[in-house]
């Protein structure tokens, strides 16, 4: 009898935890993104404007310095490169805490360097782009709405 009491005040312990993590707010990052055109030639780099903005009521903590970071895809759903292009220090840095309301601007490239699995060269074809920022309550991306960019010869 002892023994399923012990049972019973685990699984209440676990019930309760488990209403409380699902009722607290998660972190409410909204991220945005654009390109300059919607057609590129084979070689150019695809300049990406980002917003990243903390909608919630309490401070989000993202990844470093360099907040976001470009997915993109082929027409078959094959991510061809993730990261962001251009040459900088891999250095860890701290994680950059956004305030309630606090809007951020980046602007990742997809093209020169590559910084990440890529494809250095895209081919001529039509890809999806999505900004993607590294949310880190969430352990995870949080990604702004696909964009079609098409490459041409």
């Amino acid at each position: 009898m002892r023994r399923s009491g012990g049972l019973w005040v685990v699984a209440l312990a676990l019930m309760g935890a488990s209403c409380r993590d699902s009722n607290a707010p998660g972190p409410s990052v909204t991220v945005r993104a654009s390109v300059d055109r919607l057609q590129y030639h084979v070689g150019d780099s695809v300049s990406v404007p980002v917003e990243v903005e903390n909608t919630g009521d309490r401070p989000v903590r993202v990844s470093g310095n360099f907040a976001s970071m470009l997915e993109v895809r082929n027409a078959a759903g094959k991510v061809v490169f993730f990261g962001r292009s251009g040459v900088f220090a891999a250095v860890a840095y701290p994680p950059r805490v956004l305030e309630p309301g606090e809007l951020i601007n980046d602007r990742p490239l997809w093209g020169l360097v590559v910084i990440g699995p890529a494809s250095p060269v895209a081919e001529p074809g039509t890809y999806h782009v999505r900004a993607a920022v590294r949310v880190l309550a969430a352990r995870g991306y949080t990604f702004s709405s696909p964009l079609e960019v098409t490459i041409v010869p």
